[in-house]
């Protein structure tokens, strides 16, 4: 096991505690930070980066893994704290390279840990490709396995019926609207962003609804996951496109509980 230097775990209690005296006190009056590529130099601009970017924010620091490499120490830490995380990934994993000499820290440098990104990478290529199954699912008429990429517990928001649906009553919901159309549904996927555990896509649907008449609506779609499967989903479309095609002649939407 990896002993970490007394000046390192002070470092931590520091950031943890979001005490700015104490986290400057690790470091040395000279010494250097390099956080992203971007260089500071003596404890005047560390204290103006920290005090911005760590201590403000509160940033928090836990060690997943420590390694020891010709005296200078390497902790890789799930960080997390009140700063935009709208480009990062979640969980975030960064790489904290220590050098320390006379019992205070000289070199820090804080980079992405590559590792867990490209995890995180694949997961959120995962959580995009679940939408398009879902899609590719619905098209073709196969609303079990629509059904199947969600959470037995999850939820869904349809925009005519202006409330959130339970699995069962979303079922219901997508085998009402296969019911109106004479054949499938095609869907033309626009933008897709993967962030987090969300995933937003914008697409179009042609199809024909039984009485022959031309249904192309425009769809707004948030998806929240949880693991590997869909918790909560909220729909946008044309509202008006839906009850002048979909649901002509047919009265008010039928509310499945």
């Amino acid at each position: 096991m990896t002993h970490l230097p007394s000046i390192i775990k002070d470092f931590i209690k520091a950031a943890n505690a979001h005490d700015s005296q104490a986290f400057i006190d690790t470091f040395a009056e000279d010494a250097l930070v390099n956080d992203f590529a971007r260089n500071f130099r003596g404890k005047e601009q560390i204290r103006n980066w920290s005090d911005k970017e760590m201590i403000a924010p509160k940033v928090t620091f836990e060690a997943d893994k420590i390694i020891e490499h010709y005296g200078d120490f390497l902790i890789t830490a799930l960080t997390d704290g009140n700063y935009d995380k709208s480009k990062a990934p979640d969980p975030t994993y960064l790489d904290y390279f220590f050098t320390v000499k006379d019992d205070k820290i000289v070199k820090l440098i804080v980079i992405k840990n590559k590792e867990k990104s490209a995890n995180q990478e694949t997961i959120l290529e995962n959580n995009k490709q679940s939408v398009r199954q879902f899609l590719s699912c619905f098209s073709v008429g196969d609303v079990a396995g629509a059904v199947a990429l969600f959470h037995d517990d999850a939820t869904y928001w349809f925009p005519t019926l202006r409330e959130t649906t339970e699995m069962p009553a979303f079922a219901e919901g997508l085998k009402w609207i296969l019911s109106r159309l004479d054949g499938p549904i095609k869907f033309k996927i626009g933008q897709m962003v993967a962030e987090n555990n969300k995933v937003t896509v914008q697409l179009e649907c042609f199809a024909r609804t039984v009485e022959g008449i031309p249904y192309n609506n425009l769809y707004h779609i948030y998806f929240e996951f949880e693991g590997a499967k869909v918790k909560l989903a909220r729909e946008y479309n044309d509202t008006a496109h839906v009850f002048k095609t979909l649901r002509a002649g047919q009265g008010e939407p039928v509310r499945h509980r």
